[in-house]
């Protein structure tokens, strides 16, 4: 359970969020009791990815108790729920941010990350094959593709929030829950779109600016760099927990309420 509450908190000295909701995780014994309740992501994702835990719905996060990276899962997967309660517009019919955004920020708030994911991101980037982080809306259909996809999402995340403050992404997830598009929520809270994002963010790792008109980038002049905005700490806020046993998982019931980081 102190792992649940590490999860809240850390994602709240990252970006900062004000919520006061309840949470359901269900945590399966073995693989075979978690599959039935498992929601599809796809068919390419569904074979390719080795199911730990998922977000089941507004307020439901499913694990599975037996893997010995079951924390690390619990991290990723609390911070999926967190960002969608604080996002979730019912009037757009749920949540409206892009995938590299939401798996970015769950991959930030991890314990740790996994060498395979930065190890795909430095391949791309010797090749010059990064995805672009306009194609990264969804995850790709490609098999080969979707590591590189979780990599290249946690790098943007971390670059906009240790490059430009965890208060521009509170900012953004708030014009995300009002509905704008991608590129308008970019430029209101940042002043540059998904383009000029993908260029600063190349630039960020040494890599040539990608040019609009070619794919696989022209070399252009390296945008500036922005100056680094300190992130305020947060109070640890306390939570009660109940928890009762049912049949094939562990139910628990999570209260918390998280104070916003005022914005500077």
């Amino acid at each position: 359970m102190n792992v649940c509450m590490a999860a809240i908190e850390k994602l709240q000295k990252q970006i900062g969020v004000e919520l006061q909701q309840e949470a359901k995780i269900f945590i399966y014994r073995t693989r075979n009791d978690m599959l039935a309740a498992l929601p599809s992501k796809g068919q390419t994702a569904d074979a390719f990815l080795t199911v730990l835990g998922e977000l089941a719905g507004p307020n439901t996060v499913l694990l599975l108790g037996g893997d010995p990276n079951v924390d690390n899962t619990t991290y990723h997967e609390l911070s999926h729920l967190v960002v969608h309660l604080a996002t979730t517009n019912p009037l757009i019919g749920g949540v409206n941010i892009p995938a590299w955004l939401d798996e970015g920020l769950s991959m930030y708030n991890q314990q740790t990350v996994e060498s395979g994911y930065t190890n795909a991101l430095n391949r791309a980037l010797q090749s010059d094959s990064l995805i672009s982080v306009r194609s990264l809306t969804a995850v790709p259909g490609q098999p080969d593709q979707v590591i590189l996809f979780y990599g290249e999402s946690y790098s943007l995340v971390k670059y906009l929030t240790e490059t430009y403050s965890k208060e521009k992404m509170v900012q953004l997830l708030g014009v995300f829950k009002r509905g704008a598009l991608v590129d308008d929520a970019l430029k209101e809270v940042y002043g540059f779109g998904v383009q000029e994002l993908d260029n600063r963010w190349r630039a960020s790792l040494g890599a040539a600016p990608r040019d609009a008109s070619t794919p696989s980038g022209a070399t252009q002049p390296n945008p500036p760099a922005q100056p680094n905005q300190p992130a305020q700490p947060n109070p640890a806020p306390a939570a009660p927990f109940s928890c009762a046993c049912l049949s094939g998982a562990l139910f628990l019931s999570l209260w918390w309420f998280i104070q916003r980081s005022s914005a500077t």
